[in-house]
């Protein structure tokens, strides 16, 4: 599970620093109950399920034209320089 960090802390098990607003992630329940005790975790931060109906990262059609033109070609069409005048 993964929490939020309260006060910024070195973990003696593993020595790393976890600063304030990072998240700890731990399955040890004793260990997570000493650090929330202590003031250094927050609560259980809920993970977003993946999938479904989110927004996609294009607008529009796909650039891909379905495999007609090869890819050796389309990146030398890239890489041609511009004209000077």
């Amino acid at each position: 599970m993964k929490y939020l960090v309260e006060t910024t802390f070195r973990d003696k098990e593993t020595l790393k620093r976890y600063l304030k607003g990072n998240t700890f992630e731990s399955t040890d329940k004793d260990r997570i109950e000493t650090l929330q005790s202590g003031g250094y975790l927050g609560k259980t931060i809920e993970e977003k399920a993946k999938g479904g109906r989110g927004r996609s990262s294009g607008k529009g059609k796909s650039d891909d034209p379905g495999g007609d033109v090869n890819e050796s070609s389309k990146a030398e069409s890239e890489d041609t320089p511009a004209k000077e005048e």
